[in-house]
């Protein structure tokens, strides 16, 4: 596996240098998008109406990623969500993490033309998610994206670095016996301030962590903050210091990520191991 770019990202797919360059133009670069929010959003405001108004946000989505790049994808409003749902045949390169140069390129445009939507709108929106399956593994590629985010990357509230980490991105190699015709979308449930506060403290640790560290978000109790390290008996096996290591890094990922946010919803942290065993827990 791979590290790319600011020391990321571990057990995610990387995109090709020239379309990570690409991407990043997109999604950290608060110049590009402060110069795009005056021009569509100060328009509209002379014209005292959204460029997208909010109960035609996931149409807009279908038809500008169809008209400016031939783009197929489904689009639906759910909850604070705008989801983004693109097939793809081929998705991954072949026996690699890492995606296909025309597949990134799609789920690149994708995300430009939901972001561009998200600050032209009237429309309240909290969360982008963009999703690509491959129709002949199933491997998904997902990334969530908070919108006001976007909004204080542009006035420089946070540093590119901050702004890149606040980026969710998960993938997931799933093996199966699809059939070769395409099957109705399956939607992931709208996303929640709590749900993308914990996803992002899983994707910061497996950034930061040491190579191979697999771990996963469990919110089945209320007010509590728990993540699972799934190979937590192969960081054991690397000794003390790399156990004590993990485990100061979850404590310090979880506190920056809730106190950056400011969110109240949870009271504790745990991390424990994959068979339910607290590792080490905390009150924020």
């Amino acid at each position: 596996m791979k590290r790319n770019g600011v020391g990321d990202v571990v057990n995610l797919p990387n995109f090709p240098m020239a379309e990570r360059k690409k991407f990043g133009k997109f999604t950290t670069s608060p110049l590009s998008l402060l110069a795009f929010y005056f021009l569509s959003v100060g328009f509209a405001a002379c014209q005292f109406r959204p460029s997208y108004p909010s109960d035609k946000t996931a149409g807009a989505l279908k038809k500008m990623c169809s008209k400016n790049y031939g783009l197929s994808v489904e689009a639906r409003r759910a909850g604070d969500s705008l989801q983004a749902f693109i097939w793809r045949v081929g998705m991954m390169r072949a026996g690699q993490a890492e995606m296909r140069p025309e597949a990134a390129e799609a789920f690149e445009r994708a995300l430009l033309c939901a972001t561009r939507i998200s600050l032209s709108t009237d429309d309240p929106l909290k969360f982008l998610e963009i999703k690509m399956v491959d129709a002949l593994t199933g491997a998904t590629v997902s990334l969530f994206r908070f919108v006001p985010d976007i909004k204080d990357s542009m006035y420089s509230r946070f540093a590119e670095e901050e702004y890149f980490s606040r980026l969710v991105l998960e993938f997931e190699t799933r093996r199966d016996d699809r059939k070769k015709e395409w099957k109705e979308v399956d939607w992931d449930p709208p996303m929640t301030m709590q749900k993308f506060l914990a996803k992002q403290v899983v994707s910061r640790l497996k950034r930061r962590g040491p190579l191979g560290l697999q771990a996963h978000e469990d919110l089945s109790r209320p007010q509590t903050l728990t993540v699972v390290l799934d190979n937590w008996n192969v960081i054991e096996k690397q000794g003390a210091r790399q156990k004590q290591d993990v485990t100061d890094l979850m404590e310090q990922t979880a506190r920056k990520v809730v106190h950056g946010y400011r969110y109240t919803g949870f009271r504790e942290f745990v991390l424990q191991n994959q068979q339910g065993l607290a590792l080490k827990r905390g009150v924020f």
